[in-house]
């Protein structure tokens, strides 16, 4: 997956990505626009030393499943394609190359509205 910014002729920032698997391209798309959206919101360059990324998903909890039957949801998607969705889709955009990845958190609940949160640090040694 390749994933870039680039500048519209209006002046706004843009984004675009182009990915391995046509399934996940929307999802990409919307996780890299989000990103050069907030970066440049922030001022911030890309990340070129270490980083930690924490992904936190929350799923809509289905009708069917009770709180107490599946209180955590250990269904689809899994926690590493996600992880690999989000990093594909950041690459190039907030970080370099996600090979600069140290520290990974993916977390997966259910809430009452679906969203997903991505956070990205500078990586310290220990």
């Amino acid at each position: 997956m390749r994933a870039y910014t680039y500048r519209r002729k209006d002046g706004g920032l843009g984004a675009r990505a182009t990915a391995d698997n046509p399934k996940t391209r929307a999802d990409e798309f919307k996780v890299s626009r989000a990103a050069a959206e907030a970066l440049e919101a922030d001022g911030r360059g890309l990340f070129d030393g270490p980083i930690a990324v924490r992904i936190d998903v929350r799923l809509a909890r289905p009708k069917s499943v009770p709180a107490k039957r599946r209180p955590l949801p250990t269904v689809k998607p899994d926690a590493d394609k996600i992880a690999r969705l989000v990093l594909d889709a950041l690459t190039k955009i907030v970080f370099v190359d996600d090979a600069a990845v140290c520290c990974l958190q993916v977390r997966k609940r259910y809430a009452a509205v679906p969203y997903v949160l991505v956070r990205v640090a500078e990586e310290l040694p220990d």
